[in-house]
């Protein structure tokens, strides 16, 4: 069962990362509303992106090694919440399915796997509600 819970909680944090990226993508204005003090270098996907770049244009290159590719998720808010959430979700399925499940003494039965989505599902939903729609 704490398997179980862990998963989900990772999961949860998965849907709010995702949450928070695309409130920064679509709904700038109400994230700064909330917080006016956030620095728009880092946060604002419209000025953020110039940090992957030397002297923030693309024509200067890379700021640093990797930094418009593997690294890119350490240059600014929306990548690094993408990464986040891409993270916790995949390692909350992983303890899902290969600690959870497989103590399950039915482990490969239908039902079991459509259980097993159908809660990824719905914690990755609340979190993503509540960031995205109550929160902002």
């Amino acid at each position: 069962m704490r398997a179980f819970v862990i998963a989900m909680a990772l999961i949860f944090c998965a849907g709010a990362a995702n949450g928070l990226h695309e409130t920064l993508l679509y709904h700038w204005g109400d994230f700064a509303r909330v917080f006016p003090g956030a620095a728009a270098e880092w946060w604002n996907p419209a000025e953020s992106w110039r940090n992957k770049y030397a002297a923030g244009e693309a024509a200067q290159g890379p700021a640093f090694f990797l930094s418009t590719t593997v690294l890119v998720f350490v240059t600014d808010a929306k990548h690094a919440l993408n990464a986040l959430a891409d993270w916790t979700n995949l390692i909350g399925l992983y303890v899902l399915f290969f600690f959870w499940h497989r103590t399950r003494k039915y482990r490969w039965h239908f039902l079991m796997f459509v259980l097993v989505f159908a809660s990824w599902y719905v914690c990755r939903a609340i979190g993503f509600h509540l960031v995205y729609t109550v929160f902002f």
